[in-house]
């Protein structure tokens, strides 16, 4: 096993997705995120060097990992971008960054002794280190999402799968538009959608995306890259994000969907969802229903 080296990241909750993509532009292979809501939701204590006992003060520790150290210069471009999330109206809080060396195994493997399988409706996603005996009206993702996002576990994903489940998907074509570990995408499989784009801006998640979707037979298109490099339309189009890139996505929504077509959001913080609803109406949406998790929302909608 190899020596990485850690960028630990301390900052505000609602900053999570936008830090996480400043650390995978800045050529991190992956990262993880520590926050003390998630170990509430899952009842468990996590505690070592991994999982810190800490206090939900509102903030969260996102840890990249980087095959090669960071010069200071970076590290200070790095806590620039980082403060400048708040000019986005997201709330940075407490700001710090800290640097270790870590060995590849400890942080590669120590994060699955939390992961377990979780139910969301009929989605039953297991991780592929354990057994499930489904009955007859649950659908199984065996996932490992490796270094890309998406467990189910997160708000923001548990609430797509749920989402995806409110719609007739049986041979419906679904676009899975920052696909992270492929989850959606697999999952709208096992629910009858056909034919699946996925894609993502990140390499690593394409390449999740492939191994996931072919693990569980499900097929499906994986690409790198952004909506605009989608061609055609799609009956469903689910983005889980970040409202910075919803927002504006959500105008060229109508021209992408089929007649009937469908458009699931989320990923979107509390204080932005009015922004949302707004740029759904100006394109002539409608929304269908709502979901909450905490601070976070998801939206599905429908062309008016």
């Amino acid at each position: 096993m190899g020596q990485w080296y850690e960028i630990s990241v301390m900052i505000g909750r609602e900053c999570e997705d936008a830090a996480g993509e400043i650390l995978m532009e800045q050529g991190a292979a992956g990262y993880s995120v520590e926050d003390p809501r998630l170990a509430e939701a899952a009842d468990v204590r996590w505690v070592g060097d991994y999982w810190p006992d800490v206090s939900d003060d509102g903030t969260i520790v996102l840890k990249g990992y980087f095959s090669s150290p960071l010069d200071e210069r970076v590290l200070a471009t790095m806590e620039a971008r980082l403060r400048s999330l708040e000019q986005f109206g997201l709330e940075v809080g407490f700001l710090e960054l800290k640097a270790a060396i870590v060995d590849e195994e400890d942080w590669a493997h120590a994060w699955k002794k939390h992961y377990h399988t979780e139910t969301y409706g009929r989605i039953v996603i297991r991780p592929v280190w354990e057994d499930f005996d489904a009955d007859e009206e649950q659908f199984v993702i065996a996932m490992d999402p490796g270094m890309a996002f998406g467990t189910g576990g997160h708000p923001t994903t548990s609430m797509c799968l749920l989402a995806l489940q409110e719609l007739p998907l049986q041979g419906r074509s679904l676009w899975d538009v920052g696909s992270g570990s492929g989850i959606l995408s697999c999952a709208a499989g096992k629910l009858g959608a056909h034919p699946i784009t996925a894609c993502d801006i990140d390499p690593v998640a394409v390449e999740a995306s492939r191994v996931n979707t072919a693990r569980n037979g499900v097929e499906a298109h994986c690409i790198q890259g952004v909506i605009e490099d989608l061609h055609d339309q799609a009956d469903v189009i689910v983005a889980n994000i970040i409202a910075d890139v919803i927002v504006p996505m959500i105008a060229q929504i109508p021209e992408r969907l089929l007649p009937g077509g469908h458009y699931i959001a989320s990923g979107i913080i509390e204080n932005r969802v009015p922004e949302v609803r707004e740029a759904l109406r100006r394109a002539g949406m409608s929304i269908v229903q709502e979901w909450q998790q905490g601070e976070w929302y998801c939206v599905l909608a429908a062309l008016c």
